[in-house]
């Protein structure tokens, strides 16, 4: 699943969490007095097929706007991270220590190659953040980071 994909869905379920019909107004209303009632009123307006693109300049927008959109982000941002969490559980099953391989092995050998350096990268500000709250020897974290390579 494509991230834009998983975004979608993810943001579809957030709105779908607690939606009554009540509640739906109150979030149109909220919208529309707010900075991002254009892109709302698009993204009201839309085709399907054009969704993914109305609700990422939603988003966009929000962001920007994060002093009035906060608890909104908030809910989307729960939404979203279930949804991949979800995913990535459904692409690696049999528990965390799998997942944490899947993962890994689709940034340096998958699909996500493209994304490699950031993903080491990352992985490497990880290692270093972890051995110096535990006082780890700086020759630990060379070869925890090596060994991370080989993987």
């Amino acid at each position: 699943m494509k991230v834009n994909e998983l975004f979608t869905k993810g943001m579809s379920e957030a709105f779908k969490a607690g939606a009554s019909h009540e509640e739906e107004d109150k979030f149109a209303d909220y919208m529309k007095g707010g900075a991002c009632r254009e892109s709302f009123m698009a993204l009201a307006e839309c085709s399907d097929g054009d969704k993914p693109d109305k609700q990422m300049a939603m988003l966009d927008c929000m962001e920007a706007h994060s002093d009035y959109h906060h608890k909104y982000l908030e809910i989307i941002d729960e939404q979203v991270s279930k949804q991949a969490m979800e995913e990535l559980e459904s692409m690696f099953p049999g528990g965390e220590g799998e997942l944490v391989l899947g993962v890994h092995e689709f940034f340096t050998k998958g699909e996500g190659g493209c994304c490699k350096e950031q993903y080491m990268a990352y992985m490497d500000c990880n290692i270093e953040k972890v051995d110096e709250g535990d006082q780890y020897d700086p020759l630990l974290t060379t070869f925890t980071q090596r060994l991370l390579r080989i993987l």
